[in-house]
């Protein structure tokens, strides 16, 4: 199980790079040392877990169908 500063860098990332449809592969891979897929795979669990706490809506939302897509 991940713990809640693990959460929080990645959905802090994620959000960072979600003006613009997501970090490409290589940053992904340069900050967490794994593939697109897992990220995503990640962020949703972080999503789920944490709910929109301290989150606009619209971010959650948009973090959310990256997450899932």
């Amino acid at each position: 199980m991940r713990n809640s500063t693990e959460d929080a860098m990645l959905l802090d990332f994620a959000a960072q790079w979600e003006p613009y449809g997501g970090p490409e592969a290589s940053e992904i891979f340069l900050r967490f040392g794994i593939g697109r897929g897992e990220f995503r795979a990640r962020v949703h669990r972080a999503l789920i877990r944490t709910g929109a706490v301290d989150m606009d809506i619209n971010v959650y939302r948009s973090l959310l169908r990256y997450a899932t897509g």
